[in-house]
């Protein structure tokens, strides 16, 4: 008699209340898909705005050549026939090099990701011109350089008192 009891009970679990119950369990799951779908979506985008918004100098977007466009308020002109006053980064080895007007000159420098750099050890070949004394003012700004700011192709060094001091264009 327990057989028949067991029997007669699972004959009572129709398909349509299986069916039944199986709908109520497939409507809920895609709710909570959605639901996690819409939160982890929302984290991802908040993480990406973030992301943009924070503008730091990276050792990635500082590498290669710069030319130097101002220089303590002073635009530098690059007019024909006129020499380029370069800064180039290699952020591997953290050495800087350029062209000043007259001389080529190299040194050291460190930057964290939260934009501080600081430069040292500038050491320059010693040809004498006309543009030398504009030349020896970039080696001079370079080194109280206390942070930088790099916008696309376009790099700002400041000062210890957040002065703009030097203005980089690729």
């Amino acid at each position: 008699s327990k057989k028949k009891y067991k029997l007669s009970r699972l004959q009572s679990i129709s398909p349509r209340s299986i069916n039944r119950k199986r709908n109520i369990l497939d409507r809920s799951f895609p709710m909570k898909r959605k639901i996690v779908f819409t939160i982890i979506s929302f984290v991802a985008i908040a993480a990406l705005c973030l992301s943009c918004c924070a503008k730091k100098a990276s050792k990635a977007t500082l590498d290669g050549l710069w030319f130097v466009q101002v220089l303590n308020d002073n635009p530098i002109e690059h007019s024909e026939g006129k020499k380029e006053m370069t800064l180039s980064f290699d952020t591997k080895s953290m050495r800087l090099g350029g062209m000043g007007i007259c001389n080529s000159y190299g040194g050291d420098f460190q930057m964290t990701p939260e934009g501080a750099f600081t430069v040292s050890n500038i050491i320059s070949t010693r040809v004498g011109c006309e543009g030398m004394a504009l030349e020896t003012s970039l080696f001079r700004t370079l080194e109280k350089s206390a942070k930088i700011k790099v916008k696309g192709d376009k790099a700002e060094l400041y000062d210890a008192a957040g002065k703009l001091i030097v203005v980089l264009q690729r």
